[in-house]
């Protein structure tokens, strides 16, 4: 009798675990279960340089110098910006190692020194690798914002993927940032991404 009740308790765990990390905002977003295509619009880069998919109702703001745009959702409880390096070496995919993401995230707490809690990871999707760093920051209009950078090389290009939003939407967004990093497209990379429907 008491090793059935164990055998019930124990198999309940990693449900209370579960319930538990979607409670705090902790477990994974999956983006297939809260982000609509036709939420989505295909932003093409006037020079060529990229395209991808962006809420429909984000205001679109041209950038400048190695800012190629800025996306900002109409309440201002979220944005995406749109950085380009050139590399002097197109990096191999073993290249785009530990200690490439390494240097990434260096070079994000050089540029935000006030940044913290800056950790990062090595991912693969749509046939590339790419590094997501996250940290939470001062924001310009907000004491703290979290923030995920997306450093996507392609080719002699790096591609900078900014997404920011409250700490309390992040959440709520991420499926959307995921989304559109998933969307992103640049020449070097094969065929531009294709239109929502």
């Amino acid at each position: 009798m008491s090793r059935t009740i164990d055998r019930h308790r124990w198999s309940a765990a990693p449900w209370l675990v579960a319930g538990l990390l979607l409670s705090t905002g902790l477990a994974p977003q999956f983006a297939w279960s809260a982000v609509s295509a036709k939420d989505f619009q295909l932003f093409r880069d006037p020079a060529g340089r990229f395209s991808l998919e962006f809420p429909k109702d984000w205001q679109v703001n041209a950038g400048v110098g190695d800012v190629l745009v800025t996306f900002a959702q109409k309440k201002n409880e979220a944005a995406l910006v749109v950085e380009r390096f050139h590399l002097n070496l197109a990096p191999t995919p073993d290249k785009i190692d530990e200690l490439f993401a390494q240097i990434e995230e260096d070079t994000v707490k050089e540029r935000q020194p006030q940044a913290i809690a800056v950790s990062h990871r090595l991912a693969d999707g749509n046939g590339r690798r790419f590094i997501v760093i996250d940290y939470t920051r001062p924001g310009l209009t907000r004491p703290l914002e979290r923030a995920r950078q997306y450093s996507v090389p392609i080719g002699q290009d790096l591609f900078r993927l900014i997404c920011s939003a409250v700490p309390a939407q992040f959440a709520k967004y991420d499926p959307l940032f995921a989304h559109i990093n998933d969307s992103f497209a640049a020449p070097g990379a094969g065929a531009p991404g294709k239109p929502s429907k």
